[in-house]
C-alpha cells in the first residue's frame, strides 16, 4: 500500500519505515519486517508462517 494515500492503515499496523513487510496468521501479525532484506530473511520468515 502507499502509507501516503492510506495513513490509518499505515497506523493502524504501526508501520514507522518502508519497506514493512507484515505476515499475518490466523487474523494475527507473525512477522514484521522492516528495511530492505534479502530474499532468504523473507523465505525463512514466510517458512516459519506456514510451518
Amino acid at each position: 500500500m502507499n502509507i501516503d494515500h492510506d495513513q490509518a492503515t499505515a497506523s493502524q499496523f504501526q508501520v514507522q519505515g518502508i519497506p514493512t513487510f507484515l505476515i499475518k496468521k490466523d487474523g494475527q501479525i507473525v512477522s514484521h519486517m522492516v528495511g530492505a532484506r534479502p530474499k532468504p530473511d523473507f523465505e525463512a520468515e514466510l517458512k516459519k508462517a506456514l510451518a
